[in-house]
């Protein structure tokens, strides 16, 4: 057993230090000038766990390539781990420009639950619904049950509202960016008629999946796009 611990913990110790490895790599290429191997080092980095800091890196590396989709990619899964660093969304915003993408500004309610994270308001909710809990179990005594039950009132409320506030600001699992200026077809099958263009760097909703294919929505336009011109910013477990 004690040979077991040592070799996991040799494991992990071996897998830390290559993606350490594989990040500093990337960050001397860069610094070289050869941005696609930069962004290979990166990415093997990532093979080992997702950072804020090794994505925004890939992110910069791809796009100094001119790599508009994959950089995109890179800094909106940045965004999710840091969703308030101003460099990470400085540069998605310089390279969504760049890559000609536009999109409405958000709504005032979704750029003021932006403040905070998914997760984070998800935590505020679980405190909230503890305090809940607390005061019913303070109903039970003879006094300051009608404090007691403000808290209860006010907790319930408070985990509710976190709770909404957490589901809106989670990313969508059907949420995916185009890598590269792909034709969006009506059918699922290479042959098919084009109905539009989708730009490398546009984000699009996964829909049915056909084959080779995933049936993508781009606003009030459909079609059928081939599984290699998009990826998802949340990866599928499956």
């Amino acid at each position: 057993m004690r040979r077991l611990f040592i070799a996991l913990a040799l494991v992990l110790v071996s897998g830390v230090a290559s993606a350490d490895d594989a990040f500093v790599a990337g960050n001397r290429v860069a610094v070289a000038g050869d941005a696609k191997a930069a962004a290979a080092d990166f990415e093997r980095s990532l093979a080992h766990g997702w950072s804020a800091a090794t994505l925004f890196d890939l992110g910069n590396a791809y796009a100094t390539a001119g790599d508009w989709g994959h950089s995109i990619l890179a800094y909106e899964r940045a965004e999710l781990l840091a969703p308030r660093d101003p460099a990470i969304a400085a540069n998605l915003a310089h390279v969504r420009a760049d890559a000609g993408i536009t999109s409405p500004p958000p709504r005032t309610v979704d750029r003021t639950l932006a403040v905070l994270s998914a997760d984070e308001w998800t935590w505020i909710a679980v405190g909230a619904g503890a305090l809940a809990c607390l005061g019913l179990v303070a109903l039970g005594w003879a006094y300051r049950r009608r404090a007691a039950g403000m808290l209860v009132i006010a907790g319930s409320l408070a985990a509710a509202l976190c709770g909404v506030a957490a589901a809106r600001t989670a990313p969508s699992a059907d949420s995916a960016i185009v890598l590269a200026r792909t034709e969006v077809r009506l059918a699922p099958v290479a042959t098919a008629d084009a109905v539009f263009v989708a730009p490398a760097g546009e984000e699009v909703r996964l829909g049915a999946e056909h084959g080779n294919f995933f049936q993508v929505h781009d606003g009030d336009r459909m079609g059928w796009l081939p599984r290699a011109a998009v990826e998802r910013v949340v990866p599928s477990l499956q």
